[in-house]
């Protein structure tokens, strides 16, 4: 049996997409058909998790800057994206158009790679994006008329061309598995065609599609045959590749450290928190890049949670598929589900957007090269570093000294001007932001910062 208030919290979190990243309590309460006033406690406990908050000067909110760990910034380090990754460079060279890696969660598609080869048109993927109108390749194959509860679901019009009739819908799925690939034109994108396949893992299940994209003009009767052909190709060499690639060997447990801890600071006529879904959320924070699978035991100690109550949160976070399990080694790993998150991060939130400008700032106006940290507790979160810096990539965590989140330093708009001490952190030039400041430091560089009101790390 589900717990509800996980369920609440979930649907709440995939109500924001990438073409609406703000939404108000009554927004999201009519998307999951739910009261204000039960979606009031969800978004109390979802910003106290630090997955969601409100925009200043507002009743909306919007992801919060730790959303980017787990958006695509965490992508890369999946088994199926590191081992597709060559495959579909590959096939996006020898095709010469955007080749897509897809996944299937909840009904809805997940860009998980897109590699374009000379591309000169717009296409709605993005990586970390959902779509509903795709993804045929893969639903025609699932077991029994799967397809069907994802189109009752979540089944909707990106463009006027996109086909919603059930029985159109059925003859396309048995057709797919006649001939082994589905192909759709103005679907998704106007004017663009493409071919997709399915990949299938050792049970003959099938876990992704790869799908070759480009104009209406290049899927004529001569391409068409060439591109499934090698799409084909890729999906049957991928499905070797994720079956040899090395799992788990059940050594010694991975040290699990919190990515980030929720928010300390409630309103006082806040309405309460949902103390089952913060502890359910509290276990989406264990995942990181360092550590992308955990297993139950790992889970249980580091939240300190009774087998019941673990149990209980693990299952409705796999019914909600949040979560995966390994069935060859029993660990969980993050789906791909709330990846839009992250990418809503990454193009709306204006606090990432004013550390991208102080960095390239610094690098311009003072030679410094830098990297900007929204501090949480005491650890930050790389938002922006310096081209050629390789020390911090986004999305990284990392451990800040005592004094610096502690007592912050706040210095004026204007104090441009290379005064103040020189601190020093691995001999490298480091900004880190808080609450109410950016702080530039690092070994030679004087601290040069600015006060920004919209750039807020919580």
């Amino acid at each position: 049996m589900m717990l509800t208030s996980v369920q609440l919290a979930i649907e709440a979190l995939r109500t924001f997409r990438w073409d609406r990243p703000e939404l108000s309590l009554a927004e999201i309460a009519r998307q999951v058909n739910r009261p204000k006033s039960t979606i009031a406690k969800v978004l109390t406990t979802l910003t106290t998790a630090s997955f969601l908050e409100p925009v200043n000067g507002t009743c909306r909110y919007r992801p919060a800057l730790p959303m980017l760990l787990l958006g695509p910034v965490m992508v890369n380090h999946s088994q199926l994206v590191q081992c597709a990754l060559p495959i579909v460079e590959h096939l996006a060279q020898r095709t010469q158009q955007t080749v897509h890696l897809t996944v299937c969660e909840s009904g809805e598609v997940v860009w998980l790679i897109r590699k374009d080869c000379g591309a000169r048109y717009t296409l709605y993927s993005r990586v970390g994006r959902r779509g509903s109108a795709a993804g045929r390749a893969i639903l025609a194959f699932m077991e029994g008329d799967s397809w069907k509860t994802a189109y009752a679901r979540s089944w909707s019009r990106l463009t006027t061309k996109t086909r919603q009739d059930p029985a159109r819908l059925s003859e396309e799925m048995a057709e797919i598995r006649r001939r082994g690939y589905a192909i759709q034109a103005d679907e998704v994108d106007l004017g663009i065609a493409s071919i997709a396949v399915p990949v299938f893992d050792a049970c003959d299940r099938p876990v992704a599609s790869l799908s070759v994209v480009g104009p209406k003009t290049m899927f004529n009767h001569q391409h068409i045959p060439r591109f499934s052909r090698w799409a084909q190709a890729a999906a049957s060499l991928l499905r070797r590749r994720l079956t040899e690639a090395p799992e788990y060997d059940g050594g010694a447990p991975i040290k699990v450290q919190r990515v980030w801890r929720p928010s300390p600071s409630i309103a006082v006529n806040a309405p309460p928190i949902l103390k089952t879904a913060l502890k359910a959320l509290s276990v989406l924070t264990l995942f990181s890049r360092e550590s992308p699978s955990l297993s139950f035991s790992e889970i249980r100690a580091q939240l300190s949670l009774p087998k019941s109550v673990a149990s209980r949160i693990l299952a409705t976070l796999q019914h909600l598929n949040i979560l995966h399990r390994d069935r060859t080694n029993g660990r969980f790993h993050l789906s791909a589900s709330l990846l839009e998150l992250g990418l809503i991060v990454e193009d709306h939130h204006p606090a990432l957007q004013e550390a991208k400008h102080l960095v390239l700032r610094l690098q311009t106006t003072k030679a410094a090269t830098a990297t900007v940290f929204a501090v949480y507790g005491d650890e930050g979160i790389c938002l922006a570093s310096s081209d050629g810096f390789n020390s911090y990539r986004e999305g990284q965590r990392l451990s800040l000294p005592a004094h610096l989140t502690t007592t912050p330093q706040r210095i004026g708009e204007k104090s441009w001007a290379m005064q103040g001490p020189t601190l020093s952190c691995n001999h490298q030039s480091v900004v880190i932001m808080t609450e109410v400041s950016l702080l530039a430091y690092g070994k030679g560089h004087p601290v040069a910062s600015a006060y920004h009101p919209r750039a807020t790390a919580r």
